[in-house]
């Protein structure tokens, strides 16, 4: 699919497609929400 989209690049739909799929092998990072975070 990446390489569709590299040639496909106006193809929005493909590329929403292949952001919305992420990739498992990826780390994930989880972030605690802060005080200053919570009341915005």
């Amino acid at each position: 699919m990446r390489s569709y989209v590299l040639t496909h690049r106006e193809d929005d739909d493909a590329i929403e497609g292949l952001i919305k799929r992420g990739n498992s092998d990826s780390p994930k990072y989880l972030f605690s929400q802060t005080e200053e975070k919570v009341g915005k």
